[in-house]
């Protein structure tokens, strides 16, 4: 069962907190897709620098998760936004949804993809997009379960990602 959560705003001054969340989440469900550490990467999105750029974009939902006072998670989904790969018109990109282990199977990840629908409903979307490793079936059954299907599959570049690990799958959903 799902228990209350929050939304707090993610400013520039949250950076050290960001990347100290995201190095206790993001290892425990992708770090067998690295063939290196996973800091590397975790750097890559969420320095300075990157989140500066990020905040600054005015499309940019962007917030830690909170749940009994206790940062659990993060949510970022942008508006609007189409994939470079495909045309998707008047569409939301959820890109990042991050939970820490312990909150898996509590409900909380539906609730936030529904707080997402919702708002990207309210602001006019009729779409939401998202991109999912192809081999991470947790993810895929999830978004399946909440009614999005895959539309395009390609290949992610990254030198340090694992071969077999490259397919990544472009998923959507209609809101409208």
């Amino acid at each position: 069962m799902i228990r209350d959560f929050s939304l707090q705003a993610i400013t520039f001054q949250d950076q050290e907190r960001l990347l100290k969340l995201m190095q206790k989440i993001y290892p425990t469900a992708y770090a067998h897709f690295w063939q290196e550490s996973t800091d590397w990467y975790l750097d890559l999105c969420y320095n300075p620098q990157n989140l500066k750029k990020e905040l600054a974009e005015k499309s940019t939902n962007y917030f830690l998760v909170v749940q009994e006072n206790r940062e659990v998670g993060i949510l970022k989904y942008d508006y609007p936004s189409s994939p470079s790969q495909i045309e998707i018109k008047n569409a939301v990109k959820l890109h990042r949804l991050y939970l820490a282990p312990e909150t898996h199977g509590s409900g909380l990840a539906k609730a936030l993809m529904e707080h997402v629908e919702e708002d990207s409903a309210a602001k006019g979307a009729d779409r939401i997009w998202l991109e999912v490793m192809q081999k991470s079936d947790q993810a895929q059954k999830f978004y399946s379960k909440m009614g999005y299907e895959k539309v395009l599959e390609y290949r992610l570049d990254f030198e340090k990602l694992k071969p077999e690990y490259r397919g990544i799958e472009i998923w959507n959903k209609d809101i409208g």
